[in-house]
């Protein structure tokens, strides 16, 4: 098995700590997809439980072409037949989705986009992350 390091971030922003995941393997039902992509989909407040257009969405995208009778997630050989622009956005899309998933197995809770706290006045950076969470008990 490959090691996992967390990825550097430099300079360190106050208030936040780096590190690998601590779950080295994620369990979700197509279900639980799906509903992180309804909510990382949009910048307002989408409940990942409730079915969404953009659960839809990516339901339609995503399920011809994942192995769901296997008990590892997959991605097949079909999608190597997206064009160019859709390959890249299907990559992206199952990334940040198993990235929510990660995430929340390992006990952090999803607080927002992290635009929506630049707005509110967080110093923006060259590189900023997509999205911002919380773990209980740790401040950050």
């Amino acid at each position: 098995m490959a090691s996992v390091q967390p990825h550097p971030l430099s300079p360190v922003p106050a208030g936040v700590t780096g590190r690998a995941p601590v779950n080295l393997r994620i369990s979700f039902t197509p279900t639980d997809f799906f509903g992180a992509a309804a909510r990382c989909t949009h910048m307002h407040v989408v409940n990942p439980a409730a079915v969404t257009p953009e659960s839809f969405i990516i339901s339609s995208l995503v399920e011809q072409h994942v192995d769901d009778t296997s008990p590892d997630f997959a991605v097949l050989k079909t999608a190597d037949t997206f064009k160019d622009d859709v390959k890249s956005y299907f990559a992206g899309t199952v990334a940040a989705r198993l990235a929510y998933l990660q995430m929340i197995g390992d006990g952090y809770v999803w607080a927002d986009h992290f635009e929506n706290f630049a707005a509110a006045g967080a110093a923006m950076t060259a590189r900023t992350p997509d999205f911002v969470f919380s773990r209980p008990g740790q401040g950050n």
